[in-house]
């Protein structure tokens, strides 16, 4: 299972090791495609400068930051606490498409 950025992960993880997949659940995250009818609408519904707002604003959701304001200061220690330098991401070994997804095998019922 991947959520958020994990999908990407998760999904790179199922291509590389079909034979060791039972299942795949990926949430909150276009799989990790770069292109498709499923990241176009995830697309769309990033304001535009999506990736230049704050961690907080992007990643809880308004609701819980006006109902848990001392949650939203926990997180913002934690999340301090946790990027002490550039964010280096290790590059997937596959390009995920909506073709290489739908060679996954599909279990058998």
């Amino acid at each position: 299972m991947g959520s958020a950025a994990g999908g990407g992960v998760a999904a790179d993880y199922a291509v590389s090791h079909p034979d060791r997949l039972l299942s795949l659940v990926i949430n909150s995250n276009p799989a990790g495609l770069s292109g498709g009818d499923i990241v176009k609408p995830y697309e769309s519904l990033r304001p535009k400068g999506f990736e230049g707002m704050p961690a907080d604003f992007r990643e809880l959701g308004p609701s819980y930051r006006a109902a848990n304001p001392a949650g939203v200061k926990t997180w913002l220690e934690l999340q301090h606490k946790a990027v002490t330098s550039n964010p280096f991401r290790q590059k997937a070994a596959n390009v995920i498409t909506e073709a290489t997804l739908k060679r996954l095998p599909l279990p058998t019922l």
